[in-house]
């Protein structure tokens, strides 16, 4: 779950790996689950958190912290790759959106499922059609359906489908690698040409 104390990690490293002029790729990925837990990239906002805020300010504030992580996501000068294994959902996968690319293993299942619980989702949820297209996205964000991998893969939201961890983790080396040979100068100018 996504929490105010983690966007703002987020956005302070961000902020911090934007300043290094030696960075060629970044790798997002969910926190380490607990045995006997689902694995997840990022299983949407923290709904503690969001039941204790108070006031539309309060809320207000939540909702921007997801916009300006997301913004600090795109605003990196490397490639960011999303890792997803497990549930990417809500602000996981507007945080995902986010990212430059997606590797996702099999087991992975992603959705926004906020209508469910009467929250509208954040605006970053206007980066899905640009990926899956605006009939795929209204689905999701208006029937909360949740998707599995293969028809994530199939629709265009990830990019690459691996079976397991060990695949995951392999494919990830694999593209940072392949970037990180490339020239640094040449892949920040690209990275600026694709900026949504």
């Amino acid at each position: 779950m996504v929490s105010s104390e983690v966007l703002d990690k987020l956005i302070s490293a961000c902020a911090e790996l934007s300043m290094e002029p030696s960075l060629r790729a970044v790798v997002l990925e969910g926190g380490h689950t607990t045995q006997g837990k689902s694995p997840a990239f990022i299983g949407g906002a923290d709904v503690k958190e969001m039941n204790q805020l108070s006031s539309s300010k309060e809320a207000e504030a939540f909702i921007s912290r997801i916009h300006y992580a997301c913004k600090a996501l795109r605003d990196l000068p490397a490639p960011v790759i999303a890792r997803i294994d497990g549930y990417c959902l809500g602000a996981g996968l507007e945080i995902a959106a986010a990212c430059d690319l997606r590797i996702a293993t099999e087991r992975s299942v992603f959705g926004m499922p906020e209508v469910n619980v009467a929250i509208p989702s954040v605006v970053e949820a206007a980066l899905l059609p640009g990926l899956i297209g605006m009939g795929r996205t209204r689905r999701l964000l208006y029937l909360a359906e949740n998707i599995n991998a293969v028809t994530a893969g199939r629709w265009g939201l990830v990019e690459r489908l691996v079976a397991s961890r060990q695949d995951l983790d392999e494919a990830v080396t694999e593209w940072v690698t392949r970037i990180a040979k490339t020239g640094p100068k040449a892949m920040r100018s690209q990275k600026r040409l694709t900026q949504v």
